[in-house]
């Protein structure tokens, strides 16, 4: 796609709690997320899962999926380039041509639970590395995330257990400590 498609979708899971967000997959909302949660039912809900960001490696290509509108008028990353299809029905799925092969993801809304289905199927070409960046929150989801200073953040590599000791293909989010100050 050469333009952003920033038709809205949205799935629920009976609890008063959902997932939505747009097909380019950018944010435009604060109550857009992954994972918004009816943890004091009925009004209050709190958004735990704001996004994930993927990046596939292709032998030496990069594919950035994700997509972010700035307040400067940037986007980026402009993952909507490699965008081939997005339906709605009868659960959010996008196909993403990575190289040769395409990547199917699709997100849904756990029935009667706080809880998000996220998966992804590589449909032909050479195998691929999927990284990705988990954007976790905490907040009211009438409310915006503000970034701080003192907030240091990484992310390690860490061995799959499907490939045993030193392969490097999963990775786990890990917040580090604000330094005191």
């Amino acid at each position: 796609m050469d333009q952003p498609d920033t038709r809205e979708w949205l799935t629920t899971n009976g609890l008063g709690g959902y997932a939505s967000g747009t097909a380019c997959g950018a944010n435009t909302r604060r109550y857009h997320g992954l994972l918004v949660a009816a943890l004091e039912p009925p009004g209050q809900r709190t958004v735990l899962l704001s996004r994930v960001d993927e990046t596939v490696i292709v032998g030496g290509d990069v594919y950035e999926l994700g997509a972010s509108f700035w307040s400067s008028g940037a986007t980026a990353p402009e993952g909507f380039h490699h965008l081939k299809s997005f339906r709605a029905s009868p659960v959010p799925t996008w196909e993403y041509q990575v190289g040769l092969g395409r990547l199917i993801k699709r997100v849904a809304s756990v029935p009667g639970k706080n809880a998000v289905a996220i998966s992804y199927r590589l449909e032909g070409g050479p195998p691929v590395r999927l990284e990705m960046k988990i954007l976790a929150n905490s907040r009211d989801f009438h409310g915006d995330t503000h970034g701080h200073p003192d907030w240091h953040f990484r992310q390690d590599v860490l061995p799959s257990p499907a490939h045993g000791e030193g392969a490097r293909s999963g990775s786990r989010p890990r917040m580090a400590r604000p330094s005191g100050r």
